[in-house]
């Protein structure tokens, strides 16, 4: 399986800063009517997402998927869950000095190393693993960004991310769409 090089030791690479990946899953029940999403807090109220986060040097994408689920909502991901396929998207972010210095502090308390060193607009790109999967409790330690995980009827998530106008929303119609659920959203 392919891991990924640890960039951030190669001397003036600077590609790396220029794009950020995420991996995460889009988690169904077996009968398709609960996926797992994280309300997360926003400058603007919540919004409804999906569990992600960054990869580890020499971790996979899909280890890094399943670990990121894990840590965001405190479900196990089986190794052998069954995978439909998965899902792309990308957006800019952009970091001005005030939100720059944020991130910084937000990655030093957790150990983790920032992608971005300096303002600028910047490309996220999200994988996003579509699978399906017995529902597990969830354990969510609320942070400055989580406010909890859950299980939620899957045509409540999709309204509440239209109503929020979130960004995930055109993956998690594709993701319904791979689960064979068109009547859901037609």
């Amino acid at each position: 399986m392919w891991k990924r090089y640890p960039f951030h030791l190669v001397p003036n690479y600077k590609h790396h800063y220029e794009s950020e990946r995420s991996y995460g899953v889009i988690a169904f029940s077996m009968d398709c009517k609960r996926v797992l999403v994280i309300r997360s807090k926003t400058d603007t109220g919540t919004k409804l997402g999906f569990p992600q986060g960054h990869a580890n040097d020499y971790e996979s994408d899909w280890e890094a998927a399943t670990r990121e689920t894990y840590e965001e909502a405190g479900v196990k991901v089986p190794q052998d869950a069954a995978i439909i396929g998965n899902v792309m998207f990308t957006y800019p972010v952009t970091y001005t000095e005030a939100n720059l210095d944020k991130h910084l502090v937000e990655m030093e308390k957790r150990k983790e190393r920032p992608y971005w060193n300096r303002p600028g607009t910047y490309i996220k790109t999200v994988k996003l693993y579509v699978i399906k999967m017995n529902i597990q409790p969830t354990k969510t330690e609320a942070n400055s960004v989580v406010q909890e995980a859950l299980w939620l009827n899957t045509v409540t998530a999709l309204l509440e991310m239209e109503d929020t106008k979130s960004n995930r929303l055109p993956a998690m119609i594709d993701a319904i769409k791979m689960i064979g659920g068109k009547s859901m959203i037609m």
